[in-house]
């Protein structure tokens, strides 16, 4: 039995891919200790049970006494992995559930379909049967292979099934579609992996769920911004076929002038460019640098509004096709240096325009509620986030005391109380994921969208299914060295 967190390990060691995941030592331990332990494989005959026993006792061998955070190179990761994977390869189709909660009647059907596919597939399938089905499965996957950013695409079909061959080819079935694709796949395994790879790449069931592209610190008038945004423009393209809204969470020029300045002209330029790519305004808020000098403000000094005058927001907006209803708000308006702030008096106004807009469109109550701002209302940690680069970097974790959102929980408490699910945040040049708790939303902090500061590029992509609570967060990035953005990491977050 092999539980869902060993998903993009079990895709990376049964595919052809040159797409390596950072993997660290603990993980891979005990994914090769469920693989030798004989009674995990229960479905399996005796001799196919002894030789994977045989073979990742092999790979334990080889991975030695590797300590459990260290992120294993690719040539050292494939090396371990070989005894394993070649038993593995010995399969053209693989089978992994997600959802069902524990001990429902979901999980007592993939079951029951599970065992079933195992019996009857004989050697041309390997399929993973889970412990523990759960149904709040709120697993981080870093570096997910494309069958598992499939599955995490998917998350209004949950529970179900994901299917992938041995080529990479995957396709995603909701509950009651797992039993007819597999009676479909197992008709063609006399057909080889083309036949099986044919099935799963037409297998693409309808969409209920919505995206959100969620940019920040664009920094117009830099030589990065101007290096670097026909990459963001070409990545945008690629993903702007199921995108419903844009969010951009400020800094969306270096330094203020005046309204009329190239700076500013080129951030609406490019504003109307998404506007047109997605058919919807863009949802913006300022940050530090647009409305201060060079970000900082000291007392009066620094001080230059004109652009954000002519920046044309609003701190209210419902999207009927997300069923989200967003609130806005300018955490650049007060406070000192970069640090932000949020008077009660901005808090109360933001509320009663909400309130304005439900009076007009009646739905908007109802819809999921996401609040906009520039700064973080929690300090990053390496414990309680998910961060896709490193948190100390050119000394941001020694300057918190200056880059800080002041009366961070005055917000929080805030949130609480509109039932705010997800907050989406910029302003520290990098990815982060807070998942919610009972009396928090998430936080998800997007980096530099153009490389300020020569970070990598960088978006994150929200999939919402508006019938459910799930959402789950993308987050891509480019550091110019792989041919394009990269999702670095996925995670299915359920929302209180």
């Amino acid at each position: 039995m092999f539980p869902v967190k060993f998903v993009n390990l079990a895709v990376f060691l049964t595919t052809k891919s040159t797409r390596v995941p950072r993997v660290e030592a603990r993980p891979l331990r005990q994914f090769l200790e469920n693989v030798a332990n004989e009674g995990q494989t229960r479905t399996w005959t005796s001799e196919g049970r002894a030789q994977l026993a045989a073979a990742a006792e092999e790979s334990l061998q080889l991975l030695g006494r590797e300590e459990s955070n260290v992120l294993l190179k690719p040539a050292r990761l494939a090396a371990i992995t070989a005894p394993v994977r070649a038993l593995f390869e010995k399969h053209m189709l693989f089978a992994l559930p997600a959802g069902g909660g524990h001990g429902s009647l979901a999980a007592h059907k993939l079951n029951a379909a599970l065992h079933y596919m195992a019996a009857a597939s004989g050697k041309h399938a390997l399929v993973l049967i889970p412990d523990v089905y759960d149904d709040r499965w709120s697993r981080t996957i870093v570096d997910p292979m494309p069958a598992v950013e499939l599955l995490c695409s998917y998350v209004e079909q949950w529970p179900g099934v994901l299917f992938w061959s041995s080529s990479g080819t995957a396709a995603f079935a909701g509950l009651e579609d797992v039993m007819p694709l597999y009676s479909q796949l197992e008709t063609h395994f006399e057909g080889g992996l083309d036949a099986i790879d044919r099935i799963l790449q037409t297998h693409r069931p309808r969409k209920r769920s919505r995206r959100i592209l969620h940019l920040s610190d664009l920094h117009f008038g830099t030589p990065a911004a101007q290096r670097n945004l026909e990459c963001l423009r070409e990545g945008v393209i690629a993903e702007s076929h199921d995108i419903s809204r844009v969010v951009i969470t400020g800094d969306l020029i270096d330094t203020p002038r005046d309204a009329d300045d190239d700076d500013f002209a080129e951030f609406k330029e490019f504003r109307r460019w998404l506007s047109t790519q997605v058919g919807k305004d863009v949802i913006v808020v300022p940050g530090n640098h647009d409305q201060r000098w060079r970000g900082n403000r000291l007392g009066f000094l620094g001080d230059n509004k004109s652009a954000v005058a002519d920046l044309a927001w609003q701190r209210a907006v419902a999207d009927d096709d997300l069923m989200c209803s967003f609130l806005c708000l300018d955490s650049s308006r007060d406070g000192s240096s970069a640090r932000g702030k949020l008077s009660q008096a901005q808090l109360d106004d933001v509320a009663n325009e909400f309130e304005a807009l439900c009076a007009r469109e009646p739905a908007a109550k109802s819809y999921r509620r996401v609040a906009v701002l520039h700064h973080h209302p929690r300090s990053y940690s390496q414990h309680e986030d998910l961060l896709v680069q490193p948190l100390v970097e050119g000394g941001l974790l020694d300057q918190e005391s200056l880059l800080g959102l002041v009366d961070a929980e005055r917000f929080l408490a805030w949130c609480s109380r509109l039932e705010i699910s997800v907050v989406l945040h910029g302003h520290k040049h990098l990815q982060r994921l807070r998942p919610g708790r009972a009396s928090e939303p998430a936080i998800v902090g997007c980096g530099t969208s153009l490389g300020a500061e020569n970070k990598p590029l960088s978006y994150n992509l929200l999939t919402v299914d508006p019938l459910t609570r799930r959402v789950s967060v993308a987050m891509y990035s480019d550091d110019g060295h792989q041919g394009g953005f990269r999702n670095l990491a996925s995670s299915v977050v359920h929302l209180s």
